[in-house]
């Protein structure tokens, strides 16, 4: 898994970011079997797992307060 410091340093005085590894998931949000993705992965129909869907809904519904 990849973790960026880079993005972090640059944004560090910004109180509106928030990260999230989602280490399972590939670049199309479904999760994928092993460390890096598999091109036959996106043959293969998949949806995006409940919990990105929360988090991603949690972190609107905090926006817009």
């Amino acid at each position: 898994m990849i973790d960026n410091p880079f993005w972090k340093e640059q944004l560090k005085e910004r109180d509106n970011i928030d990260y999230r590894l989602y280490p399972k998931l590939n670049h199309f949000f479904t999760e994928g079997d092993g460390e890096l993705s598999q091109s036959d992965e996106y043959y293969s129909p998949a949806n995006i797992p409940e919990y990105v869907i929360n988090d991603i809904a949690t972190w609107v519904q905090g926006r817009l307060k």
